[in-house]
């Protein structure tokens, strides 16, 4: 995903709580969280949403930071690969599934990199 902000946490500015708490919680450690256990349904019914990852159990600093940055600024800039297409160097394995969440950002950051990485 070449901009984690723009292309899966608030696409087009609205923040997609479900993609976010769902998605954040299962990729939040080197293997994959089996969350089927929450009630789902209950937890989106909640206020505040910065302790909606407390409710469910855990204590994410992602989270937080998600909540903590609902309009692009500098936390999510560093994150923006598109803005570093032209410094990669380095063979890149660009991968994503076809029914994915963030399919259309596979192609655009492969098309990025093919256009703008710097050749060797």
């Amino acid at each position: 995903m070449f901009d984690f902000y723009k292309g899966l946490l608030y696409p087009g500015g609205a923040f997609q709580l479900h993609v976010a708490l769902t998605w954040g919680m299962r990729n939040n450690t080197r293997t994959a969280q089996n969350v089927s256990y929450y009630n789902w349904e209950d937890l989106f019914m909640n206020l505040p949403l910065i302790k909606m990852d407390e409710l469910a159990g855990r204590n994410l600093k992602f989270w937080k930071d998600w909540i903590g940055h609902p309009n692009y600024d500098e936390y999510w800039e560093k994150m923006n690969v598109e803005n570093q297409w032209s410094e990669i160097t380095v063979p890149a394995l660009n991968m994503g599934g076809w029914y994915d969440l963030y399919s259309r950002d596979t192609f655009t950051n492969f098309n990025g990199l093919i256009k703008n990485a710097k050749k060797s």
